[in-house]
């Protein structure tokens, strides 16, 4: 098995419950990193769209174990989009560090997994900052 200086997908896990009679959805990211697998999670009430942004919490979670030092990231916006037939989904991220902040965006097209896709447009904003700070 190969090591890759990118970080890869593994796959999610979502769970719903109820608390006090409010739905409450949590979700569990796997990702893997030179040959190192690491989970994230996430979790918060079922409202709208707020799928789509814990997947990508929990995704920074996990990004976070990985390099606990290159700052805070934080989830700016989560965006699907239709062009045509196409759909994709377009995350906006925020690096925030001591001498300020850098915004980072990631797309990934939706084939058949809606937060699948927003995973992997999460990391496609980490892996381009990723690969410019190794460069």
């Amino acid at each position: 098995m190969t090591s890759s200086s990118r970080i890869e997908w593994m796959g999610y896990d979502i769970r719903s419950q109820k608390d006090e009679g409010i739905d409450h959805i949590s979700v569990k990211v796997r990702l893997s990193y030179q040959g190192n697998e690491i989970t994230g999670e996430a979790s918060g009430p079922r409202a709208p769209r707020s799928l789509l942004r814990l997947v990508a919490v929990a995704t920074l979670n996990a990004v976070r174990k990985f390099f606990p030092n290159y700052g805070s990231w934080y989830v700016e916006d989560v965006v699907p989009s239709l062009k045509g037939t196409t759909s994709y989904v377009t995350v906006f991220l925020d690096l925030i560090r001591p001498r300020g902040s850098q915004q980072f965006i990631g797309t990934a097209f939706i084939q058949e997994d809606t937060q699948k896709a927003v995973g992997l447009a999460t990391l496609n904003a980490i892996n381009r900052f990723l690969g410019a700070s190794q460069e």
